[in-house]
This record gives C-alpha cells, sequence and structure tokens, in this order.
C-alpha cells in the first residue's frame, strides 16, 4: 500500500471511530435518567410525614391544591437509604384532589380515614431521615423529602406538617416549608391543615395556661414545667439574669437564670477578666436588659423532663415577660424565642427539648424555625447584619 492510501485509510479510520463515539455519547445520554430537574408540576406536594414511636408506624402524605381529580398516572414515588433507591411505586389509575389524598403507610401504621386512598408498603421505607421523591412520567422531579445521600433524621418522632402557606411543589425540600408536630400528631393526617401560620410561627409560641398553669415550677430538683413570676435583682449579659423567686420548694431568693437553648456572644466582664469580648454581645446584652427593664412582669417557666439547674448552681429556664400592666397570659413573650429571632442569639442543639409546647409545636421548634431564617439572611451573629431584612 503506498504512503497516499495508508493516509486516506488513517483518516478514514479516525472519522468513523470519532463518529461511533458520538453516537454512543448521544445515545448514553437519550438514556440517562432526568432525576434532578424539575417537573413543571406546582400542585401536588408531600403535605406530611409522620412517625410514631417506632419507624414502623410512619405515613407518608401526598396532597394537592387542585379542587378537582389531578390523574398520578405514570407517577413514581422514589423511597432511598442513603445514595441507593430502596423501593419504587408507581401509580396506575388513582387520582387526587384537595379533599381526597394519597397516603403511604408502613405495614404496623394505624391509620383509617375514608377520605384518603391508603397505600401500604411491603416494608418499612417511610424512615424519616432518608431521601424521598415524587417524580413525573418523565423521571422529572416535583418533590422531595430530605437530602439524597444523607441519612439525616429531620423527622423525630412526630409529625413533618407542611404549612398552608406552602402548598405548592418546590421540587426539593425546604424545611421551613414544613413545621413538626410532637402532640395530637394524626390530627393533621388526612387533611390539608397546619397546626399554624408562619406568621404565627414568627411570633412565637404562646404561654399555655391550661397546659402549664395547673404545674408546679419544680419539686425539689425536678422541674415540672410550671412557672412563677420573680423579680429582676441584677442584669446580666444576652442570656443569664439575676432573679428574685418565690418560695418553690428548693428554690428561693437570688439565683442566676440561664436561658434555655440559646447561647449569646460573650461579653468582657471588666479590664481584669479573662473572657475575651465577641461581636454582637453588648448588642444582646442591651436587646435583652431592656426588655427586662421595660417588663411590667416576668415569669420563668422550668422545662419539664430536663435539669433544674447547671454548673454554678445556676437555674434553666424560659424567660416570659410582657408589657401589659394587667399582665394578660395572652400577651406574654419568650425572651429565649426573641434574641434567636434577632440574630443575636445562637440556638442550642445540645440537647432536643421536645416537652414544653404550644399549639401542639414543641418551643424548640419555634426557636428552630427562626434561627433557619436568621442564618440564611446572615442577620447579626450569623454574619453581617442586613438593616432592610424583615421576617414577611
Amino acid at each position: 500500500m503506498n504512503k497516499s492510501n495508508k493516509m486516506i485509510k488513517n483518516i478514514f479510520l479516525i472519522f468513523i471511530c470519532t463518529f461511533t463515539l458520538i453516537s454512543c455519547s448521544k445515545s448514553e445520554e437519550a438514556n440517562k435518567p432526568l432525576l434532578n430537574k424539575n417537573s413543571p408540576i406546582e400542585n401536588i406536594f408531600f403535605s406530611e410525614m409522620y412517625v410514631g414511636e417506632n419507624v414502623n408506624d410512619a405515613i407518608l402524605e401526598i396532597g394537592t391544591s387542585s379542587i378537582s381529580s389531578v390523574d398520578l398516572r405514570g407517577y413514581k414515588v422514589n423511597f432511598y437509604d442513603r445514595k441507593n433507591l430502596t423501593y419504587s411505586y408507581q401509580f396506575n389509575n388513582e387520582t387526587i384532589n384537595k379533599s381526597n389524598l394519597i397516603v403511604f403507610a408502613n405495614l404496623d401504621a394505624s391509620y383509617d380515614d375514608d377520605s384518603s386512598i391508603i397505600i401500604d408498603l411491603p416494608n418499612n421505607y417511610i424512615a424519616g431521615m432518608y431521601y424521598v421523591e415524587l417524580v413525573d412520567t418523565d423521571g422529572l422531579i416535583i418533590d422531595s423529602l430530605g437530602t439524597k445521600g444523607f441519612d439525616i433524621t429531620y423527622l423525630d418522632s412526630g409529625s413533618l406538617v407542611r404549612l398552608n402557606e406552602a402548598n405548592i411543589s418546590t421540587h426539593g425540600f425546604d424545611k421551613l416549608n414544613f413545621i413538626k408536630v410532637h402532640d395530637s400528631k394524626k390530627k393533621y393526617l388526612g387533611n390539608l391543615d397546619a397546626p399554624l401560620t408562619k406568621e404565627e410561627i414568627l411570633n412565637g409560641p404562646s404561654l399555655d395556661i391550661k397546659r402549664y398553669q395547673k404545674n408546679e415550677f419544680a419539686k425539689g430538683d425536678t422541674p415540672l414545667g410550671g412557672y412563677v413570676e420573680v423579680s429582676v435583682s441584677s442584669l446580666g449579659d444576652g442570656d443569664t439574669t439575676y432573679f428574685n423567686y418565690p418560695d418553690c420548694g428548693l428554690v428561693k431568693g437570688r439565683y442566676s437564670t440561664r436561658y434555655l437553648m440559646i447561647d449569646t456572644p460573650e461579653i468582657s466582664h471588666g479590664p481584669n477578666s479573662k473572657i475575651q469580648e465577641e461581636p454582637w454581645g453588648q448588642k444582646a446584652k442591651k436587646f435583652n436588659n431592656d426588655k427586662l427593664k421595660n417588663a411590667s412582669s416576668i415569669l420563668i417557666q422550668s422545662n419539664l423532663g430536663s435539669s433544674l439547674k447547671e454548673t454554678y448552681n445556676r437555674l434553666l429556664g424560659y424567660v416570659w415577660y410582657t408589657n401589659d400592666p394587667n399582665k394578660s397570659i395572652t400577651s406574654y413573650r419568650l425572651l429565649n424565642f426573641e434574641l434567636v429571632k434577632e440574630g443575636l442569639a445562637e440556638f442550642s442543639l445540645h440537647e432536643r427539648y421536645d416537652t414544653m409546647k404550644s399549639n401542639d409545636v414543641s418551643y424548640f421548634d419555634y426557636l428552630d424555625y427562626v434561627n433557619e431564617i436568621a442564618r440564611r439572611n446572615i442577620i447579626k451573629i450569623h454574619g453581617e447584619i442586613d438593616p432592610n431584612f424583615n421576617y414577611e
């Protein structure tokens, strides 16, 4: 073969190989699943996930904002265990509307509702910690719960209930679209009701007189969730104050009180102080002290089921205050919550407190919600202050 013919042959072979590679590449691209892309569907969403005392008693609910029926034929719900797809349910002839929801239930889940379509899962695929997604007929994501590849417990024993304002597909999981419920949990299944609006969450918990007035503040060293009226003995920093307590058994007189679930920046206590001043420490102190100085009444509430005191004999509690001279119980505001909402306190995840509730939602989850907003918007201690930020 002469040199010219050999060159032509090599060029032809290169062309064939290149064409084959391009064709294979296009074929592989065409066969790739379309997951992680968003579906145009916006009126179907995960409306609730309930987990009882154990993972066997778990329910996943799908809702819609549509009054008329929506055909789910060909749609799938995919259940994952970390990165692996463990089970996929494909809808056949099921339809859904605003008053007729879809409910997936683990085998041991007890749920009976004539207005919902109940689908029993063969194994306990609903865990409240792994990723779940709803996809359309093209494999595009309509909605999801959790984060693929991570086994984060975004739902402890209780319910994750979607807010009424968030009844629209978001094509991904956003914890701010939900609130956690740890009391009367199943009453929110089978409907699109939520215990609170977003505005009510941002206003913070209210002091439930029916629930806690009958409780003692403490019995010995055991906190019982009750509350007592106190006066300020001496003001401290952002999360610690000396209060004068009435006779509560072992608690009487002047006590330093540490605010539960929060941690404000440190302040220096003089030229010889070993504590280094931290940014926003003085602002947190001023916010806290101003609220207490202007209050017509201050209540301290203990946390049922946890410790009454911490190190240095300091009491632990929730600080409620009001400016109402009549001391209406509905006028009290939770100072622990307000410090977190203002971006002046870190929300402590050291221990989960689920025993104290307002409107079926724990104080913990109120603080967790506004802390997430403050963190995302880089308010004060989370970065730089945004003077134009508001929670609306």
